[in-house]
């Protein structure tokens, strides 16, 4: 190997546990905490590994975890920084849905990067980062939910180029 050349190992725990968070998302845009029908039983951390985590089967009854299961008309998944307090510390978001019967498709996985996520049933990995909690997020009303990614790429002669990319939460593109 040549002197300009570097070799790097790299380690990252895997597999690693990630928080689990139920929370109100306010209209403000805050999240609480939601009261829980039976807070002993339900799930506080998964273990992600490098091997897909299924979120849509494992936690399968979101409505049925609240203590009032009314209270709430929509929730949906959601990854964002740990112990999120506001909405905007939330960098992804599912697709609300209003019944524990149809789930919002979420699948996440370790890697050296640290976490990705899949909504499309693990055709598609997009990476998330290494600090990272899950959320069940609920709404008293159905929400827009958008999400917006950003990131610069190399352009000509020393310029940068930034590239926006809208996704609804289903990753479809958004209207204009």
């Amino acid at each position: 190997m040549t002197n300009d050349k570097e070799i790097y190992v790299v380690y990252y725990p895997n597999p690693k546990t990630i928080n689990i968070g139920y929370k109100e998302m306010e209209f403000d845009g805050g999240l609480a905490d939601v009261a829980l029908d039976n807070p002993a039983s339900v799930l506080k951390s998964a273990t992600i590994s490098t091997n897909a985590y299924d979120v849509t089967s494992t936690l399968d009854t979101p409505k049925g975890y609240l203590d009032d299961s009314t209270a709430y008309d929509y929730y949906a998944y959601a990854l964002g920084e740990t112990n999120a307090t506001e909405g905007a510390q939330l960098r992804f978001i599912t697709s609300a849905k209003s019944s524990d019967g149809d789930r919002p498709q979420l699948q996440i996985r370790n890697s050296w990067r640290g976490y990705e996520y899949s909504t499309d049933g693990g055709e598609t990995w997009r990476h998330y980062g290494y600090d990272a909690q899950l959320y069940v997020v609920y709404f008293t009303a159905k929400p827009t939910i958008v999400n917006l990614t950003e990131q610069t790429h190399g352009g000509g002669h020393g310029r940068a180029v930034r590239v926006c990319d809208c996704r609804n939460a289903d990753g479809n593109g958004c209207d204009q």
